[in-house]
Parts: C-alpha cells; structure tokens; sequence
C-alpha cells in the first residue's frame, strides 16, 4: 500500500471500497442518517436536520486525511455509499479511536462491519505507526459490541451514564481497546479457522 499523509486514502475488500471523503461525496443519503434516529441510536448525537452544505464543510474542515479521516464505505457493485468509518489518530500517544456508522439499513446484519474494518485497522497500525485502537459505542447497542468483540477489542470498562440522549435519558458507554500485537494474533487465529 502507498498512502501520502494528507492525500486521500483508499482501501479495498472483496465487496467494498473504503475512501477519504471529499465535501462533493456527501449525498443527500449521507445527510439523512444524521437525522435519522434509528441510525443515531448507538452514538447518542442529537438529531437536528442540517443542510448539505454543513456537512460539506464539517468534512472539508474536520478531516485532514494524516491524523482525521472520515472514510466513506462504498458497495462495489452499486458504487453506492452505504455508511462510513471515522478515525482520530494521536500520535503523541500512538493511539487511535474509530467509529462506524452503516447508514443504509439493507446493509445491516451483513458482515459489512467486520468486512471493512480489518483493512481499516491494519491501515492505523502499520501506517499510522499507533499501538492502540480505542472505540467507544454505547454498552446497549448490541452489534457495536458484538462486532468489537468479533475483532478481538477487550472490554477495557463501562462508563456508567456517560452520555445523554436530546430527551434526558442516559445511556451507559462502553470502552474497547484493541492493541497491535492483539490484533495481529486475531487475525492469526481467524486465518488458522479458514
């Protein structure tokens, strides 16, 4: 793999292609999921409809493809974007912390996840040069935990009522950690099963 800090970064799997977003990828779709309840539920974020052009710039601003990248996950068949993954990588302390957002619900279920995240991480291993990959998904959203398990995060804690949802409630926050040498005896031990 050749990636340039700063240039868009682009990875592929048997089904998808994973790349840098640009403000011209966001698609009336892409703006909808913010809003959408549903999809927000295992983030906690409120739901306030923003237009397109908030989004473009938030992408434009946020992500500068050497520490923040905000990659949008495409069906390779359809070249349909279907969700996207964000990465904040610290090189100070040589970690890293990683989100998934599948948008398009007749993507659920599907392996998707586990799918496009192994290229993923292996990326902010090897290229980012970090030793740890951090995520945090709320403790009740059952896929989110189940797919970090899958990969081999341990359960690093819960952090009781961390964060609030627009009505009030509270919601408990799991902490995941995944390290490189754990990581690699993962996939070891997954390729040993094929």
């Amino acid at each position: 793999m050749v990636w340039v800090p700063g240039q868009p970064l682009r990875l592929e799997t048997e089904n998808y292609i994973i790349r840098s977003l640009t403000p011209n990828d966001i698609t009336e779709d892409y703006v909808s999921w913010w809003s959408d309840a549903e999809v927000m539920e295992g983030v906690a974020r409120p739901l306030k409809p923003l237009p397109k052009q908030y989004h473009q710039n938030r992408v434009a601003k946020q992500f500068d493809n050497r520490k923040s990248f905000h990659l949008g996950v495409y069906d390779k068949q359809a070249n349909l974007l279907v969700g996207f993954i964000t990465v904040f990588a610290n090189p100070f302390h040589r970690t890293a912390t990683t989100n998934t957002i599948i948008g398009n619900r007749a993507y659920w279920g599907r392996g998707l996840v586990l799918e496009c995240r192994g290229p993923v991480f292996d990326f902010i291993f090897n290229e980012l040069r970090v030793d740890k990959i951090s995520g945090k998904p709320i403790a009740r959203n059952a896929p989110s935990v189940f797919n970090y398990k899958a990969q081999g995060f341990k359960t690093e804690g819960l952090l009781r009522k961390e964060w609030r949802y627009e009505d009030g409630r509270r919601v408990d926050v799991a902490v995941f950690g995944l390290f490189k040498d754990e990581w690699e005896a993962h996939k070891a031990k997954q390729k040993g099963k094929s």
